[in-house]
């Protein structure tokens, strides 16, 4: 079992904990508008994200109905010295990575892509990748029906060459969203908003 990731020991909240400041030392998670998936509990710690280095991913989430055909679309922007970068979408080795919208159809070739390779100059996207790929049912494409609890399972952040470090140090804002293919509304299945911090290791 394979929406990116992503938190402490818990108890299950029977709504979620929205956070709205943007403190740099806590991951943070707001919910914006989602009708067919609930996030209870999520965190990645410790924080900030230091690379290279070892990351634990808590996530409590129900995902209330099944769905085959979807799209993912990330909207990332990188805050370095008080200034907002937003990041565009790229192709790198045929693969498309950064800020793109994701078809369901291959959403489990960019999991594994990042699960196994990834880049370094993207390496901020792979927290948001391994999220995805908690939820997502690969190699099927599907997110299906389920309840996930997951308590601090680990991950590595790998060691990246220090030419660059000047694009992947700082406060990143994500957002998330998944849309079913003819849904009956125009309301998202998932929207989510993430805040996390990425430093290298002094």
């Amino acid at each position: 079992m394979a929406f990116a990731w992503f938190l402490n020991c818990f108890v299950i909240s029977l709504m979620v904990n929205s956070i709205s400041t943007t403190n740099p030392d806590r991951f943070e998670f707001n919910d914006c508008g989602s009708t067919g998936a609930t996030i209870h509990k999520i965190d990645m710690t410790p924080m900030p994200l230091i690379y290279p280095d070892a990351i634990n991913a808590t996530l409590i989430a129900t995902v209330k109905r099944p769905i085959s055909f979807y799209t993912v679309s990330l909207k990332i922007e990188r805050t370095i010295s008080g200034i907002k970068l937003p990041i565009k979408c790229y192709l790198l080795d045929g693969n498309q990575v950064g800020a793109c919208q994701y078809r369901s159809e291959t959403v489990c070739d960019y999991i594994n892509y990042w699960n196994f390779n990834g880049s370094e100059s993207f390496i901020w996207l792979i927290p948001m990748m391994k999220l995805l790929g908690l939820l997502v049912n690969c190699p099927g494409n599907n997110i299906p029906e389920q309840t996930i609890i997951i308590d601090k399972r680990s991950f590595v952040l790998p060691t990246m060459s220090i030419y660059y470090t000047s694009y992947t140090n700082g406060l990143f804002n994500a957002t998330v969203t998944v849309n079913e293919l003819d849904a009956p509304s125009d309301q998202p299945f998932f929207c989510g908003t993430f805040k996390y911090t990425m430093r290298q290791r002094k």
